[in-house]
C-alpha cells in the first residue's frame, strides 16, 4: 500500500506540474493576443499567425490541464446520482464507480494509441500549421501533448478505479497530494 501511496503521490506531483504549465501558457496566450490586438489598432500591423498560434494552445491547456482536474474532482460530469447512490450503499456506488472509471481509461487509451504515429508522423514529415511565407509553426507539439494528456488522464483513471476498489474492499483511500487540498474552508470563515 506505501509503494501505491508513493506512487499515486507522485503522480500528483506530476499532474500539478502540467496544470500549472498550462495556467502559466493561458498567460502566455493572453500576451499574444493583447499585443495583436495593441498592434493591430496602433500601428495597422497584427501578429501574423496569432490565430492559428491561440487554436493549436487551447488544446495544448486542456489537456495539460485535464488529468489534475479529474484528480481534483471537477471534471464536468453528472454525478447527482452517483453521489447519492455513493452516500447511501457505498459499496454499489464504488461499483458504478469501477465502470465509469475502467471507462474513461479505455476512452483515453483508444485516443492514445492513434496519437502516438500522428504525433511521430508530424514530427517525422515536418508537418506545420499556417501559410508557408507568412507564418508557420509545427504541428507535433499539439499532437504530442494530447498524446500526453490522454496518456495522463488515463493514469488517472486507473488511480481512481484503484480507490473504487479499495473503497469496495473497506480500506482507505490513496494518499492525495497535499496541494490538492483548499487552503480555506467554510469552517474558516464562519
Amino acid at each position: 500500500m506505501r509503494l501505491l501511496d508513493s506512487l499515486n503521490r507522485g503522480f500528483g506531483v506530476v499532474a500539478v506540474a502540467a496544470n500549472c504549465l498550462a495556467s502559466f501558457w493561458i498567460f502566455v496566450m493572453m500576451f499574444i493576443i493583447v499585443a495583436d490586438i495593441f498592434m493591430r489598432f496602433v500601428f495597422n500591423a497584427p501578429f501574423d499567425g496569432t490565430t492559428e498560434v491561440i487554436q493549436a494552445s487551447i488544446i495544448v491547456v486542456l489537456y495539460l490541464q485535464i488529468a489534475y482536474t479529474a484528480r481534483s474532482g471537477r471534471l464536468t460530469r453528472s454525478d447527482a446520482f452517483y453521489n447519492w447512490l455513493t452516500g447511501r450503499h457505498p459499496k454499489l456506488g464504488n461499483a458504478l464507480g469501477l465502470f465509469f472509471h475502467a471507462a474513461g481509461a479505455a476512452l483515453m487509451v483508444t485516443i492514445m494509441w492513434p496519437g502516438w504515429s500522428r504525433w511521430l508522423n508530424a514530427y517525422q514529415a515536418g508537418d506545420y500549421e499556417g501559410i508557408p511565407g507568412v507564418f508557420t509553426f509545427p504541428r507535433w507539439p499539439a499532437y504530442f501533448v494530447l498524446w500526453l494528456g490522454c496518456g495522463l488522464m488515463a493514469i488517472q483513471f486507473a488511480l481512481l478505479f484503484i480507490d473504487n476498489v479499495l473503497a469496495i474492499a473497506g480500506k482507505r483511500p490513496l494518499d492525495r497530494l497535499q496541494l490538492e487540498k483548499p487552503s480555506h474552508t467554510a469552517e474558516d470563515f464562519e
